[in-house]
């Protein structure tokens, strides 16, 4: 516990720092979800009465939809093309954004709802503790699907193994020799502090 006003400013600043990295979450996200409505809505108009300036948005959806790590949809399309011939091939949702086309829109509307939903979680669970913790404990699988990679490789799990000993062992040693610590690490800390405020 602090014992000072000094202690006591140095841990209120640690409390802004992660008071700010939570509203940043959440703003950020926040403003993906109203992108994601404002852009819904423009395309339920633009299906009505067609004008093209809804392709400008074409690049900005395709970031909202991977930014909530959706999957493009490919829809499968059998029609025929003249002289006894069929065209098969699989569209891309996204790449054909915008369209007025019955199948493709309806999987759009899907990919948008969807998007919708992923970026209103991710603002409110910004606010939740439980969050933050599963994060420090899932830490390595979440760098590794942020980075491309698969989190379920055997490779992935020996990584979540070895965290998981490493922050046992540092709790374990902060456990022990709580007192040592906070003499060695107390006057570097408040004078890195003391220098901001």
């Amino acid at each position: 516990m602090p014992s000072n006003k000094g202690d006591i400013k140095s841990y209120m600043k640690w409390y802004y720092i992660v008071g700010g990295i939570v509203v940043i979450k959440a703003t950020l996200n926040l403003i993906k979800l109203i992108q994601c409505k404002h852009i819904l809505d423009k395309y339920v108009h633009w299906l009505k009465d067609q004008t093209w300036k809804l392709v400008e948005k074409k690049s900005k959806v395709i970031a909202l939809i991977k930014g909530a790590g959706i999957s493009d949809q490919q829809i499968p399309v059998l029609e025929p093309v003249g002289y006894g011939k069929l065209l098969n091939a699989q569209l891309s949702v996204l790449d054909n954004f915008p369209s007025a086309r019955k199948d493709i829109y309806e999987f759009t509307l899907g990919l948008f709802f969807n998007a919708i939903g992923v970026y209103r979680r991710r603002t409110i669970e910004s606010f939740n503790p439980l969050f933050w913790i599963e994060t420090i404990i899932y830490l390595p699988k979440r760098i590794l699907k942020y980075l491309g990679l698969n989190p379920d490789s055997v490779s992935a799990k020996v990584l979540q193994l070895l965290w998981w000993f490493f922050t046992v062992a540092i709790a374990i040693l902060i456990a022990i020799f709580q007192e040592e610590l906070r003499d060695t690490l107390t006057p570097p800390i408040r004078r890195f502090f003391s220098r901001g405020g």
